[in-house]
């Protein structure tokens, strides 16, 4: 992003902070990527990005609700910011329903205020963490101060030196509490732990150390080397809230949408986005990402609607869409004939008003041939490729079980706005990837295949034939591979189901590149 492009977007947010909440939280979160790209560039310009991060972070809390945000506005009209910068989208906040006021919560620990806190924030996602944890500690009367660090080295045996600066930060507060900020911890969990041995390092003792995280670590399965015994050393905290009375997430919406388990589709639970039922059953409200990141998938959301493509907006608050919960059936695969023209005019729909920037990104086709490789012991052909001449947010959730019969018997999509714009395959791409996952997903004959296309060419002048082959290929390697993580993470109760998800991928894939389907689906 250019640097000038993210000045005049802060400077707009910035000034909005003071009037509502989602806009102070959007511009603090804004203002923390600015912060983290300018740290990891080690910018002459980084120290007063971190001014701005606090100030917003104090204003979002209600910590600072008068604070004057002229100076930071009058430095941001005037910073010399880089022309291009590497911005990195915080994922907690975007994709994993992070909670920026749990954080603040975990700064209310005894003795802290007395004892005084060093936030020490993991970028990128760090930088507007800390800053919260930081003013909820001020707001309380401590002593507090926050800096920032990037460990680097193997994901799984990160390691961290601090700067001569970080080190005086350290030592000013030696006796006080500190505090490893990040979200997390991932598989590993060294990350938390270069930072907390960091500290040890200095001459902190293990027991004035905290790691703030997103969630507990069983240290037995973290991949970091001695992990079983290195955490257990440090302090751990993590949000203790109980989880809503109608949590639908991890395939728990399939209690609700279908009459028997029998009926349930597969489900790789860790990749769900939160999502919960209302007490009355009436509103689902899905995290589609906190104020900024929600914003497109809102857009979306309200574009679809409107169309009545997909159920009414019903609000946006906290990261969440509320939309009302549609009563029907899931259709299933022999629903094919009936809803051919309804998926044509859906897919043509996107294709005009979804549209994306081509990313110019090698790594979907890249996959293809990957997973075509493991999975079936060959290698494409090199004239196989993924040509995007209508790029667009995928939906990416076409399958049947993800339409719904209402009552009227009309046919409605659901979840279909956030997931072609994601940190997940497929990314921005073109609107062949919808029309080759209708056509595995519903198991489409050659005769309604054709008559999808047909449909869809007669609605949009778009000739997708030509170029749909190799997204037939991509689009069944990709979810065969995705079966194969889920089922060496699934609990036991969900293996035959996407056991024998697998075996439909693998026929999908074979018959995708013209071989016969044998044997066991995965390698």
């Amino acid at each position: 992003m250019s640097g000038e492009a993210l000045r005049r977007e802060l400077i707009g947010r910035a000034r909005q902070a003071s009037r509502d909440t989602d806009s102070a939280l959007a511009a603090l979160l804004r203002a923390g990527e600015l912060e983290a790209a300018l740290e990891d560039d080690e910018h002459g310009e980084a120290t007063q990005a971190r001014r701005l991060t606090d100030g917003l972070a104090g204003i979002w809390l209600a910590t600072e609700a008068n604070r004057d945000l002229r100076p930071h506005l009058a430095w941001l009209e005037q910073a010399r910011l880089p022309s291009s910068l590497s911005l990195r989208r915080p994922e907690g906040y975007a994709y994993y329903a992070l909670d920026l006021r749990a954080y603040a919560r975990g700064a209310g620990q005894p003795g802290i205020a007395e004892k005084g806190l060093t936030a020490v924030g993991v970028r990128s996602i760090g930088t507007s963490l800390s800053a919260v944890v930081l003013a909820a500690a001020k707001a309380r009367g401590a002593r507090a101060q926050r800096f920032t660090v990037r460990p680097s080295g193997h994901p799984w045996q990160r390691r961290l030196a601090f700067t001569a600066d970080q080190r005086a930060l350290v030592e000013a507060n030696r006796q006080g509490a500190f505090m490893v900020v990040d979200e997390g911890p991932g598989l590993s969990g060294s990350t938390f732990l270069a930072v907390g041995e960091a500290l040890l390092a200095l001459g902190i003792a293990a027991e004035q150390i905290t790691f703030l995280c997103s969630h507990p670590a069983d240290p037995g399965r973290l991949l970091a080397s001695d992990a079983v015994s290195r955490w257990p050393r440090f302090r751990t905290w993590w949000p203790h809230g109980q989880a809503p009375a109608r949590d639908m997430s991890a395939g728990r919406w399939r209690r609700v949408a279908f009459a028997g388990e029998s009926q349930w589709p597969a489900c790789w639970a860790q990749r769900e986005r939160r999502k919960h039922l209302s007490p009355d059953g009436k509103q689902l409200m899905k995290f589609i990402g906190l104020p900024p990141y929600g914003e497109s998938p809102l857009h979306r959301a309200e574009q679809l609607a409107d169309a009545g493509y997909s159920p009414s907006v019903s609000s946006y608050a906290s990261g969440y869409l509320a939309q009302p919960w549609q009563r029907g059936r899931p259709a299933t695969r022999q629903d094919a004939r009936f809803a051919l023209s309804r998926m044509a005019d859906y897919l043509a729909f996107r294709a005009r008003a979804c549209r994306s920037e081509p990313d110019g990104s090698d790594d979907l086709e890249a996959m293809m041939r990957t997973n075509v490789a493991e999975f079936l012991g060959q290698d494409l052909a090199r004239g196989l490729q993924l040509r995007c001449e209508q790029p667009v947010h995928a939906d990416a959730r076409m399958a049947p079980h993800e339409w719904v019969i209402d009552e009227q018997g009309g046919l409605l999509k659901t979840d279909a706005v956030e997931h072609g714009d994601d940190h997940l395959f497929p990314g921005f791409c073109d609107i062949a990837w919808d029309i080759a996952g209708a056509i595995v997903e519903w198991d489409l004959s050659p005769g309604h295949a054709r008559a999808l296309l047909a449909l869809y060419q007669q609605r949009t002048h778009d000739a997708v034939q030509a170029r749909l082959r190799p997204y037939l290929v991509a689009y069944a390697s990709l979810q065969l591979g995705c079966m194969k993580l889920a089922l060496s993470t699934c609990e036991q109760s969900e293996q035959r189901r996407i056991t024998e998800a697998a075996f439909f991928y693998r026929a999908a894939l074979c018959r995708s590149v013209g071989i016969e389907a044998r044997g066991w689906p995965l390698p």
